[in-house]
Order: structure tokens, then sequence, then C-alpha cells
């Protein structure tokens, strides 16, 4: 898939159900904290040990912090390797034009089949998700 794309479309096992779903777009609408106040630098050691990204440099977490919040936790289901993916769509420059959508949108994924909606659904199906919503 093109970097430009501002889509991300997942192959899996099962269609969504959209009535089934979790509210999915709490972290796009949330407020996230300033990141030059005292008490927030002091968090971003133990919010890095938190989300196992204690080999990122301040800089970076402060990004991650902006854009997740003091109170985001990965997904359950989601492996190291998807953790990382996900911190350098925001931290990484080349993402820069779509950082957001493309994380929002991998974290929406990662969120919808840690919820269980696409159990019962046709194998090898494809989910569309922009905005952080399945179309």
């Amino acid at each position: 898939m093109s970097k430009n794309s501002p889509v991300i479309s997942y192959s899996h096992e099962e269609l969504i159900n959209l009535e089934d779903a979790l509210d999915l777009n709490s972290i796009s609408e949330s407020k996230t904290p300033d990141t030059s106040k005292p008490e927030v630098k002091n968090n971003l050691k133990s919010f890095a040990e938190n989300l196992g990204l204690k080999f990122a440099k301040k800089e970076d977490l402060k990004k991650f912090y902006d854009f997740a919040g003091p109170d985001f936790i990965w997904p359950s289901k989601m492996s190291e390797n998807d953790h990382l993916e996900i911190f350098e769509f925001i931290v990484d420059p080349e993402w820069e034009d779509i950082r957001i959508e493309i994380a929002i949108n991998a974290l929406t994924y990662h969120r919808l089949v840690e919820s269980g909606a696409f159990k019962n659904k046709p194998k090898g199906s494809y989910v569309l998700i922009v905005h952080g919503e399945v179309l």
C-alpha cells in the first residue's frame, strides 16, 4: 500500500458487524494534555514504561503522548511489532501528512479484533477503515 494513501484496508478472516462493534473513536476524540507542563514531563517516563516504549527518545514520547493521551493502553492482542509500527506512524517524519489517520485506523482495526466484532463472518474478507470508522 502506498504511504500516501489515507486509508488502511486489512484482510481478515471475517467482516465486521457494526452493530456489535465498540466505540472505537475515543483516541481521535480525546483531549490530550499539554506536554509542556511539568507534571506531564514527569509522567513521560512511566508512560513509556507502561507502553513498552522505554527505548524511545523523549521528543518522540511527547509526540506519542500528545496523540494517545495519558490513559492510553495497547489493545491486548497486538504484538510488540504492531506497537512499534503504530509508534513509528506517529513519530516518523516520513508519515507526517497521514500519521494520525493511519495510526487511528490501525488501532481501530486491532480493537475490533479484540472486541470479537469479526466472529461468525466469512473467511478471507476485507475491512476498510477510514477516519477510525469501518466503511
